[in-house]
C-alpha cells in the first residue's frame, strides 16, 4: 500500500518532509511490481504537477494531455511517461523505467541519483505553492479523493 512517509534532507535530520512514498516498484522492467495503490498514487502526482505549468512542466517536457488519468491500470502511457520524466531529468535520476520506492527515510540511493518517488514530490511540493494549497499531499487527496483511500498515513493531514 502507497504510504506517507518521512525524508530527512540530511543526515542530522533537521529537514524533513513528507511524501507520498510507493510501497513497491512501478514501471516496465525487471523487479517492477505495479501493485494497483502504487500506480495510482505515481499518476496523481505526475497529474498533479502538469497544470500548475501550462504546455506540460520543464521537469518532463511532455504536454498535460499525454498524462494518463489516475486509475491505477498501469499501461503504456504511464511506462512510457515515467522513462521520458527520468530521461529528462538524467542529472538526478536514474533511467531504469522504474520508480522504485523511498528506503531508510533518504532521498537519494548508492550513486548519488534522487529516488524518482522523492524528486515527484519535489515538484509537487513546487505546484502546491503555484496552486496555493496548504501542501502537495493534501492537494493530490483534495483533487483526486480515490488516493486518500490508498494511502497508508503515518501523520494526519
Amino acid at each position: 500500500m502507497a504510504k506517507i512517509d518521512t525524508i530527512d534532507w540530511r543526515e542530522d535530520g533537521t529537514s524533513t518532509s513528507q511524501i507520498i512514498n510507493v510501497s513497491a516498484p512501478v514501471g516496465l522492467g525487471l523487479g517492477a511490481i505495479n501493485h494497483k495503490n502504487d500506480v495510482l498514487v505515481v499518476q496523481a502526482l505526475f497529474k498533479y504537477i502538469f497544470p500548475a505549468w501550462r504546455g506540460g512542466t520543464p521537469h518532463v517536457g511532455i504536454p498535460d494531455s499525454e498524462c494518463p488519468e489516475p486509475t491505477g491500470a498501469f499501461d503504456k502511457a504511464t511506462a512510457q511517461l515515467i522513462k521520458k520524466f527520468q530521461i529528462k531529468n538524467r542529472d538526478q535520476l536514474s533511467q531504469d523505467g522504474i520508480i522504485h520506492p523511498a528506503r531508510n527515510g533518504k532521498f537519494e540511493w548508492g550513486c548519488h541519483k534522487m529516488w524518482t518517488i522523492v524528486y515527484l514530490n519535489s515538484i509537487a511540493v513546487e505546484a502546491a505553492l503555484m496552486k496555493s494549497d496548504d501542501s502537495h499531499i493534501q492537494g493530490i487527496v483534495k483533487r483526486f479523493p480515490q488516493v486518500d483511500q490508498t494511502l497508508d498515513r503515518l501523520i494526519d493531514l
